[in-house]
């Protein structure tokens, strides 16, 4: 009686390879690197925005979104992957300001004052309240670059 032996691996994902997940940092108004960049794997089919257009840089290792109001899913396929590696959010999001006016000045009558052998003072008095002012409004959980708020998850 012969003895078979089978010979082989088996893998307890089933064998399929999973792209790794992309590593994001931010880089400038717009523009995101990709630390982890696999410059022969599939970036632009398998990625998406909510907002604008997603562009892809040389090898991959930038990612760039036109709009300044959007959120990119950055992921990519391999040539040996078969299935998406798992998506990384890239953000991007206005500065947004308000104005905010002072108050108009407080106005009032002075009483009548006169000192003993003095001169009369009267009339009215003014008090201001300072001066317009802008300021950034918050966007929490979104960090601040210089022209824009980020946000990397």
């Amino acid at each position: 009686m012969r003895n078979v032996t089978s010979i082989g691996a088996s893998s307890t994902s089933g064998g399929r390879y999973v792209n790794p997940k992309p590593t994001v940092t931010y880089n400038s108004t717009g523009v995101f690197n990709i630390t982890n960049a696999d410059s022969v794997a599939n970036y632009s089919s398998v990625s998406t925005v909510n907002s604008g257009s997603l562009t892809f840089g040389s090898g991959n290792s930038t990612v760039s979104l036109s709009s300044a109001n959007s959120i990119a899913t950055v992921q990519n396929r391999s040539v040996k992957g078969v299935t998406n590696s798992p998506s990384t959010l890239a953000e991007r999001k206005s500065f947004t300001y308000t104005y905010v006016v002072a108050p108009p000045p407080a106005t009032g009558t002075c009483y009548n004052y006169s000192p003993p052998g003095g001169t009369r003072y009267g009339g009215s008095w003014m008090a201001f309240y300072g001066s317009p002012y802008t300021y950034l409004n918050p966007a929490p959980g979104y960090t601040s670059a210089p022209s824009e708020w980020y946000k990397i998850t």
